[in-house]
């Protein structure tokens, strides 16, 4: 039961751990010249996303285990949600020879451990995160974990997603200059193809998740 649900939350995690603008930050929160920047970053990123995750574990599991429409109605919701995201993302990607500039809010990484901090807490439950963190839940519940067995999985989801941000992080203060310049070159491509790898996963991820929102519909 365990082993499924964390399965199932795979490739959900997947699609937290690739998302480009987290991994852009934690490139430059790595560079930056306060040297605990980078390691508050990810702790922030990692306390924001792990308390997203506790709250939303547990309310799910204020509800009666053996219904199953709530868990489907949710995926079939946040799924549908994430394919109208693709479509989006994908209008508004930058024209060909266009390379978008980074957030103004990036800047500011460089304004202290603090602020780093507070910017990867704040990124750790951007809204992106909360449908797959909501989705998340409804999988434990769906298979039926309590206690300890859905505070694992949860643990599980958490450092699927947050391993991207914090190998990262480590190689940008560890790794030295040809590594550091190797950072540079994936930052310009996450910044240019934003658009483009979001919609790839907010189309697979959307599709799987309304698929087996259905599924669960159907034998609810």
């Amino acid at each position: 039961m365990l082993a499924a649900a964390v399965a199932d939350l795979l490739l959900i995690a997947t699609a937290a751990a690739l998302s480009p603008l987290p991994l852009v930050a934690a490139i430059a929160a790595a560079g930056a010249a306060d040297a605990a920047a980078g390691a508050a970053f990810a702790a922030g990123w990692v306390a924001g996303l792990g308390a997203l995750t506790a709250v939303l574990v547990f309310f799910a599991s204020e509800f009666d285990p053996t219904n199953l429409s709530p868990d489907a109605w949710i995926q079939i919701v946040i799924g549908a949600g994430l394919l109208l995201a693709a479509l989006r993302k994908w209008r508004s990607r930058p024209h060909r020879n266009e390379t978008p500039a980074p957030p103004g809010w990036m800047s500011s990484l460089d304004s202290g451990a603090a602020r780093a901090f507070g910017i990867g807490a704040a990124l750790g439950v951007n809204p992106k995160n909360i449908a797959l963190a909501t989705a998340g839940a409804a999988v434990l519940h769906y298979h039926g974990l309590i206690g300890r067995h859905a505070a694992l999985a949860a643990l599980a989801f958490v450092a699927i997603a947050s391993s991207t941000v914090i190998a990262i992080v480590f190689a940008g203060m560890y790794g030295g200059p040809r590594l550091g310049s190797a950072l540079e070159a994936l930052k310009r491509f996450m910044l240019r193809y934003n658009n483009i790898i979001l919609t790839l996963l907010f189309a697979a991820i959307g599709a799987k998740i309304l698929w087996d929102g259905l599924s669960a519909l159907a034998i609810a």
